[in-house]
């Protein structure tokens, strides 16, 4: 069970990297009226990401695991992949924003559930609060593309 919860959080993990690299590629990238924005915006995203990518990983390790390093094994366990590097304007970004960050907040929901199941409330408390963030930025990112 212990070993299964690592796997799990290892899968979650990679979904964190290619997203974080994902963040920091339309940061490079954004053009557009909306640059200054979503410039300034995606570098709080990939920020937070990465504490949240961190504190997975120190969870993996307070389970007796090793969180995944290897860049090709995170891209191949990932549901989210890797985006081109090009031009996004404003509008796609906030896009794949929405896509992503809906996609991470149902992800987050039914991990939640598997780990309150195995009754490991630390890594569900761990969980409530990516959750917290994750569904006001979804929020938000659905409010600016009305």
């Amino acid at each position: 069970m212990k070993e299964n919860g690592i796997q799990i959080l290892n899968e979650y993990m990679a979904n964190l990297k290619v997203l974080n690299n994902n963040l920091y590629n339309m940061h490079f990238n954004i053009v557009g009226a909306s640059f200054f924005g979503l410039h300034r915006k995606l570098q709080e995203y990939y920020e937070k990401i990465s504490l949240f990518y961190d504190s997975t990983a120190e969870r993996i390790k307070m389970l007796g695991g090793y969180p995944i390093t290897s860049l090709k094994k995170i891209e191949d366990v990932s549901t989210i992949k890797s985006m081109k590097s090009m031009d996004y304007t404003g509008n796609q970004v906030l896009e794949v924003l929405e896509n992503d960050f809906h996609f991470l907040t149902d992800y987050t929901k039914d991990l939640i559930e598997i780990f309150e199941n195995k009754k490991d409330f630390y890594t569900v408390s761990m969980l409530n609060d990516f959750l917290l963030f994750l569904e006001k930025e979804l929020w938000m990112i659905e409010s600016c593309l009305k």
